[in-house]
């Protein structure tokens, strides 16, 4: 029997200037939803992260890192959970 499954994502980013009256500082947020359904179309697992910290010029290279460094934690969930409606223990 052929297995599939689909993994549709969103990532929000945001880059927020400096507010007025406030220091120079940029602000890397990003969100990422995902959800994981099956060949059937049925939803087998859901996942979000969320990351932010200030940035300095390199926003773009700023907002990469917080992605990989939430990247492992969601994978992990989506596996477990497929391999989990899989009946692999």
């Amino acid at each position: 029997m052929k297995r599939g499954c689909l993994l549709p994502g969103l990532a929000l980013l945001t880059i927020l200037p400096p507010a007025a009256g406030s220091i120079n500082v940029n602000q890397v947020n990003v969100t990422m939803n995902f959800t994981l359904t099956g060949a059937n179309g049925r939803m087998i697992s859901e996942a979000s992260a969320e990351n932010a910290s200030y940035a300095g010029a390199d926003t773009t290279g700023l907002a990469l890192t917080l992605i990989n460094e939430r990247a492992d934690e969601v994978v992990a969930r989506l596996y477990s959970d497929y391999c989990r409606s899989a009946g692999v223990r």
